[in-house]
């Protein structure tokens, strides 16, 4: 199985990217940033360079060639070895820490408009070695993924809140309509809808006036709350034209599959 390799080297401060090898689904995996943060001094919180967590973090870029990336599983995703040229083991801390993070991808990835690429981290609670120059991350990332939609459409919905849209396997329900809360004065009227559901497999909505033109919409805040098995997810949308009912159409990603990408980073910090 052939590995995604990528190296990333820094001069004057700024990264400086080489193309990464496609991994054997088109899929590819590239460094996008990197972070080291020491333990603050007489452990006082206030210190913590970048207010963030000691260690050390490599924001990684995911691209799929077609189709969408719905989500990254922290679960089963697994981090083998982040280590420097020097030998120190960085998943491993030295020193007990009041402040840091486990070894491991994150949680969190923000994942484009276009469902095509997203962006997400590993993380290691220690730093490098003082003159170390490479460091190195493999292991494996698991996605899920899809290439081909289907819409369902709700038709004629009133839009005002307490109304449910129904379209295909998201229930929604409008919450709140009005003046849109963020957007430009080109936006003319704001939709807010809720699901209590996982929505991962949503591709897009849109919005269609009686006549069965297009409105021009965009999705503005959104918002996502879990605990246990209970999820409560918001979607904002900015119309550029204010109406009373719409056809409300919602397109699913509809062969999602979990794909698990081989990780082998090699990392220059030049510094």
């Amino acid at each position: 199985m052939r590995h995604v390799l990528f190296t990333l080297a820094v001069a004057a401060g700024l990264p400086s990217l080489v193309a990464a090898e496609a991994a054997p689904t088109g899929i590819t995996v590239e460094a996008q940033g990197l972070r080291i943060v020491k333990p603050a001094p007489g452990d006082n919180d206030r210190l913590r360079a970048f207010n963030w967590f000691p260690g050390t973090s490599l924001s990684l870029l995911v691209t799929v060639p077609q189709g969408g990336l719905l989500d990254i599983e922290r679960k089963g995703s697994k981090l083998t070895a982040f280590v420097d040229d020097k030998g120190k083991d960085l998943t491993k801390a030295s020193t007990r820490q009041r402040f840091g993070r486990e070894a491991g991808f994150s949680m969190n990835s923000n994942i484009a408009d276009d469902g095509r690429s997203c962006v997400t981290e590993v993380e290691a609670p220690e730093v490098p070695s003082k003159g170390a120059t490479v460091l190195t991350v493999t292991g494996t990332l698991v996605i899920r993924a899809a290439t081909k939609k289907q819409e369902f459409a709700a038709e004629n919905v009133a839009l005002k809140a307490g109304t449910p849209v129904k379209a295909g396997a998201v229930a929604f329900t409008i919450t709140e309509t009005g003046a849109p809360q963020w957007g430009g004065d080109e936006d003319s009227f704001g939709v807010t809808l809720e699901a209590k559901q996982d929505v991962s497999t949503v591709a897009g909505i849109e919005f269609f006036d009686a006549a069965g033109k297009k409105i021009e919409a965009k999705r503005g805040s959104s918002s996502s709350m879990s605990f246990g098995n209970n999820v409560t997810v918001t979607w904002s949308y900015n119309l550029k034209t204010k109406v009373d009912t719409a056809r409300i159409v919602v397109s699913y990603w509809m062969d999602m599959q979990k794909v698990s990408v081989p990780v082998d980073l090699k990392v220059g910090l030049g510094l």
